[in-house]
């Protein structure tokens, strides 16, 4: 939790020093750095790196789980394995962001723009309809503590909130 807040707080100061003008070249470059680093908006830098170790971390804890309860002959133990593979896929996916260029093939393809701007939500709003489907009964297993948790946990899919790479919601102003 203590990494988090950190993350949080260097993210905010990033969100801050964006928006303020320096007359110091090198000063300004530092702040560029900094931005770049910790700018929680962004990709390829160390929040999204920590995201993308606990979703690898979580990918070796549920293929532990898959182990276990394949060896105990568990009904549901590929529902296990595949869950590991999945958590495997999203930190791959947030290191390498492999969803940059499904968005880009999509967006080429499709001709999508405005909402549909961040394209990989199609193919990731089909998985999770698809996923949701197949997973239903596995959920239903679960203890109700743990099923809760399970639901808690999904909401906070990275996937549910497309950053904007770029393209301002708002209007701001920089002479970065």
């Amino acid at each position: 939790m203590i990494i988090v807040i950190a993350l949080t707080g260097a993210g905010i100061l990033a969100s801050v020093l964006r928006h303020i003008e320096v007359d110091s070249q090198s000063l300004h470059k530092v702040w560029i750095s900094y931005v770049r680093l910790f700018d929680l908006n962004a990709e390829a830098n160390v929040p999204t790196w920590y995201s993308s170790a606990l979703l690898l971390a979580s990918a070796s804890l549920l293929a532990s789980i898959a182990y276990v309860r394949r060896e105990s002959g568990d009904a549901f133990r590929i529902q296990w394995t595949i869950l590991a593979l999945v958590f495997l896929g999203l930190s791959i996916d947030g290191a390498a962001q492999v969803h940059e260029l499904v968005a880009q093939a999509i967006r080429a393809c499709l001709n999508t723009d405005g909402f549909l701007y961040f394209a990989w939500v199609i193919p990731a709003a089909l998985f999770l309809v698809v996923f949701a489907v197949l997973y239903f009964s596995f959920l239903m297993d679960l203890p109700a503590k743990t099923r809760r948790l399970f639901l808690v946990a999904g909401g906070g899919v990275r996937g549910w909130s497309p950053r904007t790479r770029g393209r301002r919601l708002l209007p701001v102003y920089t002479s970065w």
